[in-house]
C-alpha cells in the first residue's frame, strides 16, 4: 500500500477537525439567555413560602447536602404510603427508591456541617470519613429494599422501610446540627 493512498483515504477524515474545534469555541449564540439558571450556578431554586432575602438582609443558607437531604425525606414520604400495596404501587416504589439512591450518592460527595466543638484536622478527617459511612448504610438499605421491591416481598420492603427510619434517626442523632 502506497503512502499516497494513506493520505487521500484519510484526509476526509482529518478536514471537519478544524471546524470542530472552532464550534467548541464559539460564544452561546444570541438566541440562546447567557445568564445562567440557579441549577447551573450550582443552587437550588427557590421555593414556594421562602424568601431570598429577609428585611435584615440576611440569606438564608442552602446547599447541595440540604438539597439532596430534603429529596431523601420527600421520596421516604412518597415510599410511606406506597408500601399499604407494594404490588401495585411497584414502579412507583422504584422510582422513590431510585430518587433516594441520587440524594444519598449527592449527599455523599459533600461535607457534612461543622459540629460546634472544634476538632483538629485529624477528628475532622474521621468525622467526615464517619458522616460517608453513615451514607454507605443508608444506601444498602436503599438498595437492598430496591432488591426487594422487584420481588415483590411486602416483608421484606416493611422491614426496609423501618431500617431507613433507623438509619435517618441514627445520621440526624449524629451529624445534624443542633439549631436545625
Amino acid at each position: 500500500m502506497k503512502i499516497q493512498s494513506l493520505s487521500t483515504r484519510f484526509l476526509p477524515l482529518l478536514l471537519p477537525l478544524p471546524f470542530l474545534a472552532l464550534l467548541a469555541l464559539n460564544p452561546a449564540s444570541p438566541s440562546q439567555d447567557p445568564t445562567p439558571t440557579p441549577q447551573q450556578k450550582g443552587e437550588r431554586p427557590q421555593r414556594r413560602g421562602e424568601h431570598q432575602e429577609g428585611a435584615e438582609g440576611k440569606h438564608e443558607k442552602h446547599n447541595k447536602l440540604e438539597d439532596a437531604m430534603d429529596g431523601m425525606k420527600d421520596a421516604q414520604r412518597a415510599l410511606r404510603g406506597l408500601l399499604a400495596d407494594p404490588a401495585t404501587n411497584q414502579k412507583d416504589i422504584l422510582r422513590a427508591l431510585l430518587a433516594m439512591e441520587s440524594a444519598c450518592a449527592t449527599a455523599f460527595a459533600q461535607e457534612p456541617p461543622r459540629p460546634e466543638a472544634k476538632l483538629s484536622d485529624q477528628e475532622w478527617a474521621l468525622y467526615v470519613i464517619s458522616f460517608k459511612s453513615s451514607l454507605l448504610e443508608l444506601q444498602r438499605t436503599i438498595l437492598d429494599m430496591q432488591a426487594n421491591a422487584w420481588k415483590n416481598d411486602a416483608e421484606a420492603l416493611k422491614k426496609g422501610y423501618e431500617a431507613l427510619n433507623a438509619d435517618k434517626k441514627k445520621g440526624h442523632d449524629k451529624f445534624k446540627p443542633e439549631d436545625e
